[in-house]
């Protein structure tokens, strides 16, 4: 799932943690984090200038180790085989980078993590001889406990302080996200990011697995790319899911807010083989083009009649969780 720079972290659940990673470009030019980075959250209308609602410093990933043994990369017989002095805390689905003596580095995935050695998502384009780096890159921390376990820090208008409800009979009742600033050194440079969370009462989540792509087209798995072997189309579902919240913060509406399961996973399985096909793979008696442009139609159909015009899925209206029977509908410019 890509969606690393926002996250609803539930309303009183303590233990929660808020995760980065520093942008891929920066990681690219300047290297591996050197240390934690410290992290402030504001409220989304509250100034930077103003006190913060929590702040502390983070853990880095401690992964820290190098190549053994034998080059890694692009001249190996298998170009996604790293073996690594120590495997410890190296965890599949992670992000970490690996860099040469040249100066040349790459964000690797593993998905596969041995006694000695590590098996990464995508071929390595360049070589990393033995003691070539293998860092961490993830820093996080755990939300304040009481901060999390404070009903009146659920973002929704009407559930703030004054500065927030003034908005209200202009922009409805969805409130903006809270924002966390992430300061860090990458490579002995300081950098500053921002990431974002809400408050909620219950995170929206899919069912959609590939059972569910099955009932649509019978060998999908069969046809997943080598480098996702295993995954069961969860790279295809995860985008598929990204592109639906797109759809619903667009039309106006809080995702975490959403109390209708069944007409969410239809979309998610929709967009799944939306974005399957969009990458070419199709049934194997049906012609690529048709295929393609049926499965847009019938996702974008499904699309517009969820949250088209209107909004056709329950959802909560407030900060309870409750569904709202009659809740607040987007306003629409008419020509």
């Amino acid at each position: 799932m890509s969606q690393r720079s926002r996250k609803g972290l539930i309303y009183n659940l303590t233990g929660q943690t808020l995760e980065f990673y520093p942008p891929e470009n920066e990681v690219r030019q300047l290297g591996s984090p050197s240390a934690a980075a410290t992290y402030s959250a504001w409220r989304a209308e509250s100034s930077n200038d103003a006190s913060a609602v929590f702040d502390g410093t983070a853990t880095l990933d401690s992964v820290s180790t190098v190549v053994s043994s034998t080059t890694a990369g692009y001249s190996a017989t298998n170009r996604r085989l790293i073996t690594l002095s120590s495997t410890t805390g190296v965890v599949p689905r992670r992000s970490y980078v690996i860099a040469n003596v040249s100066g040349q580095r790459e964000i690797v995935t593993p998905y596969e993590v041995g006694a000695s050695v590590i098996y990464v998502e995508n071929d390595l384009a360049y070589d990393y001889p033995t003691s070539s780096t293998f860092n961490g890159l993830e820093h996080s921390f755990t939300v304040d406990a009481t901060f999390i376990a404070t009903a009146g820090n659920i973002n929704i208008y009407g559930n703030q302080p004054t500065s927030f409800q003034a908005h209200r009979a202009v922009r409805s009742d969805v409130a903006p996200p809270y924002r966390v600033r992430w300061v860090y050194a990458t490579g002995g440079v300081t950098q500053q990011a921002w990431t974002y969370f809400d408050v909620v009462r219950q995170q929206l989540k899919h069912g959609v697995s590939a059972n569910d792509l099955r009932e649509l087209f019978p060998d999908i798995t069969d046809h997943d790319f080598l480098q996702h072997r295993g995954q069961m189309c969860q790279q295809w579902i995860g985008a598929a899911y990204d592109l639906v919240l797109w759809y619903v913060r667009m039309s106006g509406y809080d995702e975490d807010r959403i109390r209708e399961g069944p007409v969410l996973d239809e979309l998610v399985r929709r967009a799944a083989i939306m974005t399957a096909s969009s990458a070419g793979v199709v049934p194997g008696e049906r012609d690529k083009e048709n295929y393609v442009r049926e499965a847009r139609e019938q996702f974008y159909a499904m699309k517009g009649d969820a949250f088209g015009a209107s909004l056709h899925m329950w959802i909560d209206a407030g900060s309870t969780g409750a569904i709202d029977p009659d809740p607040p509908r987007r306003m629409r410019w008419r020509r």
